[in-house]
């Protein structure tokens, strides 16, 4: 408990000025609850400000490839469901309705399938860096959701430019 104390409090005060870890740390956040796009923005913002930070490389890197790989296995797709779809057109007049509903079935399925299968590899990637690191899952989520907090209440805790107010002699509307 005191450990996520301490961070919390380290991570409000170095909210001022981003260093390369808090870029590392926003990124990866937003892989995972939000995009790769929006993480590989947030990389290539600290990229430009930090150009030697192995860190910040190495997870473009990663992210990039991961991209790449999604990228591939969507063509191949595309390609089986062009062949399927050929394939269908030549068939059409011999197959019946139920053979039909049986390949696109089959079709959502395989999809299905490799989703998973990009979900896991996603998790299993995860899984194997918070091994790297020693943290557990359960503890590194306990963290994000700390500094998340901390976020929030640095940027409540912020002050205000004050608005300007209206000449006093005047109506205001």
């Amino acid at each position: 408990m005191r450990f996520l104390i301490i961070i919390a409090l380290f991570y409000s005060s170095s909210a001022l000025s981003q260093k390369p870890i808090d870029y590392f740390n926003k990124a990866a956040n937003q892989y995972i609850d939000v995009s790769k796009e929006k993480a590989l923005a947030t990389l290539n913002e600290a990229i430009r400000k930090y150009p030697n930070d192995p860190d910040l490389s190495e997870l473009k890197k990663r992210l990039e490839e991961e991209e790449n790989q999604d990228q591939q296995n969507q063509d191949q797709n595309k390609e089986g469901e062009q062949e399927n779809k050929e394939n269908q057109e030549g068939d059409n007049q011999e197959q019946s309705e139920q053979e039909k509903q049986d390949q696109e079935q089959q079709n959502q399925d395989q999809k299905e399938g490799e989703e998973e299968e990009q979900e896991k590899s996603q998790e299993q990637m995860t899984k194997e860096k918070l091994e790297e690191m020693g943290i557990s899952e359960e503890k590194a989520r306990q963290l994000l959701e700390a500094m998340r907090q901390s976020e929030i209440k640095y940027l409540q805790h912020q002050k205000r430019k004050p608005t300007k107010r209206p000449p006093s002699g005047k109506p205001d509307w």
